[in-house]
């Protein structure tokens, strides 16, 4: 978590979304949920970010900034209202409410089966829910799902790298399926590898990375395209410590170039 980010918890069998922005937190429940009374004792700190425990007590609203003249409405960068998504007997979704409002991190945390991923997949317009409506950016996701992949980049649990390439080839490789020419292929992928900090790493084959190396690549993959949203399926799967602590130092320096991440 970053300043200008929120964070979500999923407690029970619901998410609940945490923001905070600036020096000025704020909270986003879903229906059913007091977040404030779920949070563990302790101060979860994330460097360069206030505490858990401070986003959930600071009685502020959010943007509790200037007056309200000068404020202006904001477009959110994700709106889910009344979602809904069954496969078969199980309900995944059900009536999933959610505002991510840009300029943050906004984490969706719970236990197995709580429909983290059925989200992310409808935010990325790979499942299509059954109930309900979704804006991504503005979009409406459920109307017009391809100009919502235009403004997102998506990196999911495991990394999607291929290992007889170099860093680099790979990222060319996708810039041109997003249908960059050559050479603007080539000069996304430069800045990308500086953003990930793979710089003088991008000339080795990608089977030669480590764990950590090859999941920043994955989530340079899904820059490529300088997507608006970035989102995030468990980005720090089977990492250790150090690489975690690696990849997130990457999030935060997106986070504070313009990226909204999910």
């Amino acid at each position: 978590m970053t300043p200008g980010s929120s964070v979500g918890f999923g407690l029970g069998d619901r998410p609940v979304a945490v923001g905070c922005r600036g020096h000025s937190k704020a909270m986003t429940g879903l229906p059913g949920e007091a977040a404030a009374q779920h949070v563990a004792a302790g101060d979860a700190r994330v460097p360069g970010a206030g505490s858990i425990t401070d986003a959930l007590t600071d009685p502020r609203p959010p943007a509790a900034v200037g007056s309200l003249s000068e404020r202006t409405p904001v477009t959110p960068i994700v709106e889910a209202r009344g979602l809904t998504k069954r496969f078969g007997r199980t309900q995944a979704l059900a009536g999933l409410d959610l505002v991510a409002q840009p300029g943050r991190v906004v984490a969706l945390l719970g236990p197995n089966g709580a429909g983290k991923t059925t989200f992310v997949r409808s935010v990325a317009t790979l499942l299509r829910p059954d109930a309900g409506s979704l804006q991504v950016a503005g979009i409406d996701a459920l109307r017009h799902p391809a100009r919502v992949r235009q403004v997102i980049g998506l990196a999911g649990q495991f990394a999607a790298v291929e290992p007889a390439m170099t860093g680099r080839e790979n990222l060319e490789m996708v810039g041109r399926l997003f249908g960059l020419k050559p050479k603007q292929a080539r000069a996304a992928a430069t800045a990308v590898l500086e953003q990930i900090q793979l710089t003088g790493d991008a000339g080795r084959l990608v089977r030669t990375y480590s764990g950590g190396m090859r999941r920043r690549l994955d989530l340079g993959a899904s820059l490529v395209g300088a997507p608006r949203l970035l989102l995030l399926d468990e980005p720090t799967t089977g990492l250790d410590p150090g690489s975690r602590v690696q990849l997130w130092y990457a999030i935060r320096e997106l986070v504070a170039a313009g990226t909204d991440v999910c």
